[in-house]
Parts: C-alpha cells; structure tokens; sequence
C-alpha cells in the first residue's frame, strides 16, 4: 500500500511538472500604503478572452501565484477588508512566462477599485530562461514559404539553419548554440510532438505540423532549461494551439505560386528546353468559438498544400544509328562478341543487322532522340560523340501535404478545467528522381512515400489550494512512412 502511494505521488508531481510546457503563471505581493505585506489578501485573475476567473488569497508573505495559466491577456485584481481595490487590466500571460504584478493598496472602502492603466513593462525575474516568444503577431504577420511556423525559430539568438546540408529542407532542422539538429525538442499543448522517422518526413523531426494561423505562440528556449526539459540539449520548442473564446473567430487563406511569372534557366534557354512547370497553392482556414459562454470553448483548422515542381535532368540516350546497331559515333572500340559463334558480329564498331537481338532493338527505340545541340554527335562522323550527357528533359515532382487540428476546452468550475486536443498529418509526396533514365517507367526510379502523423493530447488543471495547483496532462502520438519506388517497369510490356 505504501508503495503504492508514492508510486501515486510520483506519477502526479511527474505530470504537474511536464505541464508547465505550455502554460504560464502571474506571481507578485500585495502591501499596504506603509509597505507591509497584506497577507489573506484576495487576488483574481480574469482570462479577458473567455471571461473564465482564478481566485486564490496571500500567504503569509503577503506573496500570490497563478500557475497553469493559459497563454493570453489576463486581468488581476486584489482587495482586502479595510483597503481599496486595485486592479491591473492588461498582464499578457507568454508560454513558461512569469510576469510579475505588485499592488499597493490605500486604506478606503473594500467596494472602491483603483485601476492601473500603465504599468512598468513587465520582465520576467522569476526564472532563468534564455530565448524567445514568437507571437500571434509575428507568426500571422510575418512571410513564410511552405507556412511552416517552425521556419520563425530562426528570429531567436543562436539559432542557425545547416546551409550545408542542401537536402534539409525540414523547417525544424536547425542547430541552436552548436547543438545537433536532432537534438532539438517539440512540444505541442504540453505533449510531446517529436518524430520518429525523421529520415522520412521531408526530415522533419514533428509529429504533426500545425499552420501557423492555428498556434496561439510558441516559446523557443535556448538555455538554461528547468528540470522538466532534462531530455534535450539543443533548443526547446513549446507551441500552444490556440482555444476557443467568448467570440467567433476564424480566417481563411490561400496563398499561390505559380510558373507564369517565374523566369526559365540559363541553361535550359541554352538547349533549348522550356521552362519547367512549378505550382504550389497553399489554402486553408480556421474557426473557433463558445460552445457555453464562459464555460466550454472550440476551436478547429485545416490546411492543404499542393505543389508541382518541374526537376531538369540529364541524361545519355543512343542516337540513331545506334538504335540500328552502328556505333562508329562513339570513341572507344566495341570488343568482340564473347559469345561463341558469334565473333564476326562486330566489325567496326557495326554490329551485324543478323546479330540484332528484336528485343533490344525494341528497347532501344523506347529512348528519345538527343536534344542537347552541344553534346550531340554528328550523325555519320566517326567518333564525333564525347559519351557526355545528350539528352534533357523536365520531370513533374508532386507534393501533397494536408493536415487538421481539433481543440476543446471546458471549465467545470473554478478549481478544475479540462481540454483535449486531436491533430492528423498527412504527405503523400515524391522524391525527384535519382536517375536520369528517361524510359525508366517514366518514374526514373524515384520513390514515393505515404507519411501520416497523429497525436491526441488530454489535459486536466485542478487548484488543490491558494499556494498548489496539479496539472495532469497525457499524450498519444504516432507516425509512420511508407515508401515506394517508382518506375521500376522498364518498358519490356511495349518491348514484347
């Protein structure tokens, strides 16, 4: 039974401690005129989006604390019997932040309110935390390419993307003060959000990616992290989803690229090749609202991004006289055939019409012509060909991503509110091609992968006391890629 209970202890000081990812506290101390501390002081804090109110009293310090806040603008008020009240309307409330708001009450009537509209800009002396919050503002505000709401991790100090790596093209591939990519950790409302096929996800180390427009902020940590985040030496990435409030809100967007505006390459204008093809339409929309004012709140988003990109490739094709046999274009001299009987079916670099497999001479027309004019043999001029590529043409990479978040929140009463959170991601998309064989299927074995990404999020606040607040919050997530590769029939159907 023993046991028992402090494996109980344990579990709920565990979960109260990851909690505090995602949420933030208002401390401070109340006093009188004099500067004595006012302890049993009444103390409020007012959620201004949802109207949902905390109420906790002074020790014996004259000291207060809001913990497990959500992220927002917040009210507080304090009173005491025999004193006016005081109340600071606009305390903005940051992922892990701890602002602090003193009061100095005058002796008057307990019915009487002083209202502080400016106050000093508040910093945050409570902790140690090195890094940043990325807001609201910022992230709606500011361009992204792809709306990938990692990219703005790159505003903090320290924080650097790989530029040597050209193939990370992941937003949340970067290294903070020197540390390995991979080392970085995501949060997501409290849970953790941290792939596990990293190698798949576009590189990706997330779970699931919210649009930007569904993040209420995220807090990006570079240093000097609590106990809680013992599991990571790179940076830590908190995002919030955002929560319904007492109004209807919502936006939608789409956003396009497209290559009637884009310029062709050079050397694609040099040999002639048009321009490549590139699309990609990026749209999407969220909504939230009360579901019971001031008691249960929802909030959802959806984004889909499609996108088509025209991949130049190179590649050596036989010319003409080759796909009958004659190879006196090329410089080197074909050996004679190994098979035996067979040693006077190549002569002069021609092999014999009788030699010509009808199977591979099928094969060999199933090859474009070269278009390359450099590179190009002269048709008929012995060793005129310079075995370079001669052959260019552009291939269609598709990419579809799509992705959707449910959130709901519900206050049961003053000491106790609950929320859940449902997130599916979802990428069909193909890699260019690794070779630039043209008949290669017409996949030039590329590879295609199917990558899905969901995770569950659950969260119960309850206020034990004036000076103790228990968060549980559990998680479920999961992903997985599936590859394919493509382009793996070689024409033998059409050669047949």
């Amino acid at each position: 039974m023993i046991f028992k209970r402090m494996l109980a202890a344990a579990f709920l000081i565990t979960g109260a401690g990851l909690a505090q990812i995602d949420t933030g506290s208002i401390v401070g101390t109340v006093h009188d005129s004099s500067g004595a501390l006012l302890p049993n002081a009444s103390v409020t804090a007012t959620n201004k989006a949802t109207n949902i109110a905390l109420a906790t009293i002074t020790n014996g310090s004259g000291e207060y604390q809001f913990n497990a806040l959500v992220p927002g603008d917040y009210s507080v008020k304090a009173s005491a019997s025999g004193f006016t009240s005081q109340e600071v309307p606009n305390i903005r409330v940051d992922v892990q932040s701890r602002p602090s708001v003193d009061f100095t009450l005058q002796v008057g009537n307990i019915n009487q309110t002083v209202q502080v509209e400016a106050i000093t800009p508040l910093l945050d002396t409570q902790t140690a935390n090195l890094g940043g919050v990325v807001t609201t503002r910022q992230i709606q505000d500011l361009p992204l390419n792809g709306r990938r709401y990692a990219d703005l991790a790159l505003l903090e100090a320290g924080i650097q993307k790989n530029l040597t790596n050209t193939n990370n093209t992941a937003p949340d591939r970067f290294s903070s003060n020197g540390n390995l990519e991979t080392q970085n950790y995501f949060s997501l409302d409290g849970v953790d959000n941290n792939s596990g096929s990293t190698n798949l996800q576009e590189g990706s180390v997330q779970t699931v990616q919210p649009p930007p427009d569904a993040l209420q902020e995220f807090r990006v940590q570079t240093r000097t992290y609590s106990a809680e985040f013992g599991t990571s030496a790179g940076a830590i990435i908190n995002a919030t989803i955002k929560s319904g409030t007492n109004q209807f809100h919502g936006d939608i967007w789409e956003f396009l690229r497209n290559s009637d505006l884009d310029a062709n390459s050079f050397f694609n204008n040099l040999n002639g090749v048009p321009r490549g093809h590139f699309s990609q339409n990026v749209f999407g929309g969220t909504l939230g609202g009360p579901v019971l004012k001031d008691r249960t709140f929802f909030f959802v988003d959806a984004q889909g991004l499609i996108s088509r990109k025209a991949t130049t490739l190179q590649s050596a094709v036989p010319t003409p006289l080759m796909k009958t046999g004659n190879f006196t274009e090329l410089k080197n001299t074909l050996p004679n055939s190994p098979v035996a009987g067979q040693g006077a079916c190549i002569s002069g670099n021609v092999v014999a019409a009788s030699c010509l497999d009808p199977t591979g001479v099928k094969l060999l027309n199933l090859y474009p012509n070269p278009n390359i004019p450099s590179a190009v043999a002269i048709q008929g001029t012995p060793k005129s060909w310079t075995g370079s590529p001669n052959y260019q043409f552009v291939y269609s990479v598709p990419n579809n991503t799509y992705s959707y978040d449910i959130r709901a929140d519900h206050s049961i009463d003053e000491k106790n509110r609950i929320f859940g959170r449902f997130s599916d991601y979802t990428v069909d998309r193909q890699d260019p091609p690794w070779t630039g064989n043209p008949v290669a299927g017409n996949g030039n074995f590329a590879t295609h992968y199917d990558i899905r990404g969901k995770s569950v999020a659950l969260g119960w606040t309850r206020v034990l006391s004036s000076a103790m607040v228990n968060q549980l919050r559990g998680g479920f997530s999961r992903d997985n890629a599936h590859s394919d590769p493509v382009g793996l029939q070689l024409g033998t159907s059409q050669a047949s």
